[in-house]
């Protein structure tokens, strides 16, 4: 059972990559066409963070992923990961600091 729900975190996470709304490329494009000097950072930087998030998510370890995915979004805690994964409440404890540390290394370069 443990091994189902992980395996469906894994397909969610796969199938939910954050891409672009047809809004946010079309605002790009038109901005693109803009002076210079009147293009706005705003636009592309909602969809320039999602991208990052996708690009460190996918360079993290499956167990580190797993592991952030179901905190972040399924809003789980440490045990219950724990559960899910087979793992440790510590093991689990290390994944999420592991992977929020790679994480915020990322977006800081």
């Amino acid at each position: 059972m443990l091994q189902i729900a992980h395996n469906l975190i894994v397909d969610r996470f796969r199938r939910s990559r954050p891409e672009a709304s047809a809004e946010e490329t079309e605002a790009v494009f038109r901005n693109l066409d803009a002076p210079e000097g009147e293009q706005p950072e705003r636009v592309l930087t909602e969809f320039e963070q999602r991208r990052r998030l996708q690009l460190a998510l996918e360079e993290l370890p499956d167990e580190q992923r797993v592991a952030f995915l179901l905190r972040v979004e399924s809003g789980l805690g440490l045990e219950e990961i724990a559960a899910i994964t087979g793992a440790g409440r510590e093991t689990v404890k290390s994944r999420l600091r592991y992977a929020l540390a790679r994480i915020r290394a990322r977006f800081a370069t």
